[in-house]
């Protein structure tokens, strides 16, 4: 996981559109600590469930406190989140705050075969995105 946050981050630097002479490009990164969607799909980590009492609401109400936290206290060009679920979680976070601050763009590292991921919201457009793995690990 942290290997795609590094793949992330690196494709991020070299495939976004260049800044005007002089300009910080920051990036900053959050672990969200399982931010599963409120969608049961059946690949939840327990605790995550339904049946352990993770709702639509529950995810409603992290989803409301990370996007309020991220949008005062991070102020970066882009933001990898690790362990989230799915795009929804992204789109979530960019309707609930983010967006406000800039963040119009998201994306997500994922082949499929994990029950999370490492994502991003960006201020800036990527060019491009790739995801790189090996087999092993």
């Amino acid at each position: 996981m942290r290997l795609q946050a590094l793949l992330i981050v690196s494709i991020m630097l070299t495939s976004c559109a260049p800044s005007p002479e002089g300009a910080i490009f920051s990036v900053a990164t959050y672990n969200a600590y399982c931010l599963f969607d409120g969608i049961g799909d059946g690949d939840e980590f327990e605790g995550f469930r339904k049946a352990d009492g993770y709702s639509e609401a529950v995810y409603d109400e992290r989803i409301r406190n990370l996007a309020v936290m991220l949008g005062r206290e991070v102020d970066a060009d882009v933001i990898i989140l690790e362990e989230v679920e799915s795009e929804i979680v992204l789109m979530d976070l960019l309707e609930r705050g983010l967006g406000r601050k800039g963040y119009r763009y998201y994306g997500l590292a994922s082949d499929g075969s994990d029950a999370v991921n490492v994502g991003f919201v960006s201020r800036i457009g990527p060019i491009s995105s790739h995801i790189h793995s090996f087999e092993g690990e």
